[in-house]
């Protein structure tokens, strides 16, 4: 089933081969109307016409996609706190000329309700996610990092704190992360209450 719905994909959303067959087929539907209904117009001009709008259309359906898919990961999620939003279009697509969809979103998050540390996450268009943790010390404005290893586990990627730049002050230091916090922690008891 994974290779069918891959080759469907390929077809329609990444060739063109896929944009024609909708082309022909409209084609010919449109030649059985045109024989049932002799002043239908030109089963040509409509097979254009569908080839220039799924030409338009279909290659950015995944973008947008990815645009759902990462906005209703964060939806409700109050613990969650959105830094920056980019929107990614591309000069072979026109629709993205109308309305670009979010291509990437960094987002950061405590790490937990009960231990410090927060999480970071940036999703990028065709891209897999990137998580790391992250561990401020405001007093001395410093910051530790772990990132995954190839096992999964997350790992310190310098052996020292390392000074916080303007951004992570800004984000870790100089924003209150009690809504957040607080958040995290009702979702915690809920999910706890649930079991």
């Amino acid at each position: 089933m994974d290779i069918i719905i891959s080759i469907a994909k390929w077809l329609f959303l990444e060739s063109i081969y896929g944009i024609a067959v909708i082309a022909a087929v409209v084609y010919f539907i449109a030649v059985g109307i045109k024989k049932i209904i002799p002043k239908s117009p030109n089963p040509g001009a409509i097979a254009a016409l569908a080839f220039i709008a799924a030409l338009f259309t279909l290659p950015s359906l995944p973008r947008y996609q990815f645009e759902s898919e990462s906005l209703a990961q964060i939806e409700g999620k109050e613990w969650i706190r959105v830094i920056s939003k980019a929107n990614w279009g591309s000069l072979t697509e026109p629709l993205t000329w109308f309305r670009a969809p979010i291509g990437s979103i960094f987002m950061v998050m405590p790490n937990s309700p009960i231990e410090g540390g927060y999480r970071e996450v940036l999703l990028r268009y065709e891209e897999k996610p990137r998580i790391k943790m992250s561990d401020p010390d405001c007093s001395e404005k410093t910051i530790l990092y772990s990132e995954p290893d190839s096992e999964g586990v997350f790992r310190y990627t310098s052996r020292t704190a390392q000074p916080m730049s303007a951004q992570e002050l800004s984000i870790y230091c100089e924003y209150d992360w009690l809504k957040e916090k607080e958040a995290l922690r009702a979702e915690a008891l809920k999910q706890m209450r649930s079991k």
